[in-house]
């Protein structure tokens, strides 16, 4: 705090980011007059903060933001704007390009992994793990989380993540839970399409019998075949080291 105040004398704006009830009082102790503290961290349900008064009397204020307190029909129309007169540099941040199509044999990189979900019933829906050193979590998608997602009910998405959770809880590290995100999205992605909603919306839906039926070469070849095949069709085709999610009713592969 001394710092800050022996910089600038006072901070017009502190943006409190980590969601701790210590960083907040921090912050709020570092603005100037007028200044405002903007919460950015999600604090846990229920938290109480205790603030210095005083401050109050000189016009600091607390502001709460959520989503970048972004106003979308009026902010994006202004960002595209920028981006069209090339005020906004958008295209340099692109390093590669790939289309759903491709997808089956482009499937990871460093950077990003996407999930390709199949069901018996043919329905084939995406999700996306989390993107940090993309291509080690694809590695811990097909050892931990695909053998135990192999013939699962779909219905209960919450309940599967924890079954896989179980399983797996000796592997320490948070590579496990980027690698379930992307089954989690890819289940949410097919339940969003059955009601109408966006996946980003998630509804209460009806129990269904749809499972996936795509797997891990890999992890394929340490099981025997009966116990890995799941209800319904062949087990589809897949691609080492891709992590490429292949079609209901194809046979294996090489």
């Amino acid at each position: 705090m001394a710092a800050v105040r022996g910089l600038t004398g006072g901070a017009d704006y502190a943006f409190e980011a980590l969601g701790r009830g210590e960083t907040v009082r921090q912050a709020w102790a570092s603005l100037d007059v007028r200044g405002q503290l903007v919460l950015v961290g999600l604090l846990p349900g229920g938290a109480r903060i205790t603030l210095d008064a005083g401050p109050f009397v000189s016009e600091q204020s607390v502001k709460g933001c959520y989503f970048g307190s972004a106003d979308l029909h009026r902010d994006i129309p202004v960002l595209v704007g920028h981006y069209l007169r090339g005020e906004l540099a958008l295209d340099e941040l692109i390093t590669r390009g790939i289309t759903l199509e491709q997808l089956e044999e482009t499937f990871h990189d460093q950077y990003v992994c996407f999930v390709r979900l199949t069901t018996t019933l043919g329905q084939v829906r995406w999700g996306q793990t989390s993107t940090y050193n993309a291509d080690i979590t694809a590695r811990i998608f097909h050892r931990q989380v695909a053998p135990w997602a192999i013939g699962a009910e779909t219905s209960d998405i919450g309940g599967l993540i924890t079954t896989i959770e179980e399983r797996e809880h000796k592997y320490p590290g948070s590579y496990r839970c980027r690698a379930l995100a992307g089954l989690d999205t890819a289940l949410w992605d097919l339940h969003g399409r059955a009601t109408g909603r966006p996946t980003a919306r998630p509804a209460r839906v009806r129990p269904s019998w749809w499972t996936p039926t795509a797997a891990s070469l890999r992890a394929e070849r340490s099981r025997s075949a009966g116990s890995w095949r799941p209800r319904g069709s062949a087990i589809s085709r897949n691609r080492a080291r891709t992590g490429a999610w292949g079609r209901p009713n194809a046979s294996r592969t090489r």
